[in-house]
């Protein structure tokens, strides 16, 4: 009897549709690329029999087309458990994808540099930017690299995966307008009168 146990896990999920979107390209040649010597093994954690080494997850997330950083929070989760992954991202810091540092690119532009807490009201006009529609995205997005995230930016990071269920997106002109006129009204909102 062959034996499933990560079969529910976020990762295998996340990989299953992943797969299918690279479609023309095969599971074998995604495996290659991974550095994997038998395609098997990308079959057994696609479907939950191995879990996935974290030392292949740049590797695969290049094979696959996806951020190392989302792949490894996956990873981290479904290799050490979802409490042990939590006390190393509570230690070391959640890995931040290209796209979160673009929202945080951002959030720190329009916000002129400051640093806003998350509030109810911002939080409350971040949820609603999921109906905006998102039909052109800035094309060669590139993020600065300027050092750790202050604890405001890491609210927000987090914040931005709760309402995009873990998949954050790039940041387009529409989504990014109405975010920047929401930092807007907060600042005018909290400045002294």
């Amino acid at each position: 009897m062959t034996t499933k146990p990560h079969k529910d896990t976020a990762l295998v999920k996340f990989l299953d549709r992943r797969i299918l979107e690279m479609k023309p390209k095969t599971q074998s040649e995604m495996a290659f690329e991974a550095g994997f010597k038998n395609a098997n093994v990308l079959s057994m954690i696609r479907s939950g029999s191995a879990k996935l080494p974290l030392d292949r997850v740049p590797a695969l997330a290049k094979a696959i087309d996806c951020d190392p950083a989302h792949l490894l929070r996956l990873a981290l989760d479904q290799t050490v458990g979802s409490t042990s992954a939590a006390a190393i991202v509570e230690i070391l810091g959640s890995p931040v994808t290209v796209n979160e540092r673009g929202w945080l690119d951002e959030i720190r532009d329009a916000s002129q540099g400051g640093d806003p807490r998350v509030t109810t009201r911002s939080r409350t006009t971040l949820r609603n930017l999921r109906q905006v529609s998102a039909r052109k995205t800035f094309a060669g997005f590139v993020v600065p690299q300027d050092g750790p995230l202050t604890k405001a930016e890491k609210g927000w990071v987090e914040l931005l995966r709760v309402i995009c269920f873990d998949g954050v997106p790039t940041p387009s002109l529409p989504v990014v307008q109405v975010l920047r006129e929401a930092l807007d009204a907060q600042r005018r909102y909290s400045s002294p009168r």
